[in-house]
């Protein structure tokens, strides 16, 4: 069930109540105006956490009101709903390329297995301890890094690898390479990260 939710009326909340409690796989299109209301207004959080839902995708539509790009203006808005969200499966979708060099960081406690859909420069910083499987799917114009001139470079793009290390103690998986066995919590970062970027340096990003 795909809801589209761009600026916020009065009703909207109960509609939206009355829709997740019908579903199990819920995917949001949230526009600036949404976003932006919902930093003075918790009825959003309320209404998405009165079900447990199977799995919640969240894409943040391309362009605000005025035609900005949206992402630098709610970046602080994202980290609120991802920290506040309570479901195993959480895919984000950010189809705008930052321009705020500032890292996105998404904590949760109730996360196992998450997707995020974004340009390679989106810095996400993942604080998510129950973790079990991160993929990343970087956008298809190519590689936006400073310095990157090979594509997209698994371990590096969206959100690093090494951003996991102690604050991710469970996750088994990192875009379907298996880094369970590499204990970061015994390892040194140096030792853990070369582990997990040798297993990584082989792997490329589907085209």
């Amino acid at each position: 069930m795909v809801v589209r939710v761009e600026k916020v009326v009065v009703g909207d909340w109960q509609r939206l109540r009355e829709v997740a409690e019908k579903v199990e796989k819920l995917h949001l299109k949230l526009g600036f105006d949404c976003l932006n209301m919902r930093s003075k207004d918790d009825s959003f959080m309320c209404v998405i956490n009165d079900k447990t839902l199977g799995s919640v995708k969240i894409s943040v539509l391309e362009k605000t009101d005025t035609g900005e790009d949206g992402i630098d203006h709610c970046r602080s808005e994202i980290e609120n709903i991802v920290d506040k969200i309570k479901v195993k499966d959480l895919t984000l979708n950010v189809p705008q390329k930052p321009l705020s060099q500032a890292k996105i960081v998404l904590r949760n406690h109730h996360v196992e297995r998450l997707t995020i859909q974004a340009p390679c420069n989106f810095e996400a910083v993942v604080r998510m301890p129950n973790l079990r499987r991160l993929s990343v799917q970087p956008g298809q114009s190519g590689c936006c890094l400073a310095g990157v001139d090979r594509g997209h470079r698994v371990g590096v793009c969206v959100a690093r690898v090494d951003f996991l290390y102690r604050h991710c103690p469970d996750v088994e998986y990192y875009c379907g390479v298996f880094i369970g066995d590499v204990n970061m919590l015994r390892m040194s970062f140096h030792d853990w990260s070369a582990e997990v970027g040798r297993r990584l340096l082989e792997v490329t990003f589907p085209h």
